[in-house]
């Protein structure tokens, strides 16, 4: 089961490596990717047995095979993963800094590191290293306009001091 999911995902790293279009994803995965989708349903219907008491395999066969359709869903649209990683990547280090929330001593504390939290998220979708964007606000924050304190939020546009 394991090497035929590994090929599933070797199929998808060549087709990210050779920068394939979505068509062209499409099409390798109903060539590629399906067969390997239907031989492992059919192992997983050959392994499924509902009469014995439950286990921790009979549970994840079932749980696969119930959410089947979901599963091969990447097959018919070359936009889709087979996964949700990326997205998972990305908010992994919200839920590490909720769990940490609740060593920040205080409510306002908590409230203080979930803005430099998405400060530091922010800078990290634009591209921005964080440390000299602090910096760059903490010299011009006295003098800055207070009306115009959006122009310190670390987006694509930010412009730093020529320090």
């Amino acid at each position: 089961m394991l090497e035929e999911i590994k090929k599933l995902y070797l199929i998808e790293r060549q087709m990210d490596e050779e920068a394939y279009d979505f068509e062209q994803k499409l099409k390798t995965r109903q060539e590629l990717s399906v067969p390997i989708l239907l031989a492992l349903k059919e192992w997983l219907l050959d392994n499924l047995q509902p009469n014995l008491p439950n286990n921790p395999f009979q549970r994840a066969v079932k749980y696969m095979l119930k959410r089947w359709d979901g599963l091969i869903e990447y097959t018919n649209n070359g936009i889709l993963r087979p996964d949700n990683n990326l997205i998972e990547n990305q908010i992994r280090p919200l839920a590490l800094g909720r769990k940490n929330f609740m060593f920040a001593a205080s409510h306002q504390g908590a409230e203080y590191a979930a803005i430099f939290y998405s400060f530091f998220a922010m800078c990290k979708i634009n591209d921005i290293d964080p440390h000299r964007w602090l910096t760059d606000v903490y010299l011009r924050i006295d003098n800055h306009n207070i009306q115009k304190l959006n122009e310190l939020l670390p987006t694509k546009d930010y412009q730093f001091l020529s320090v």
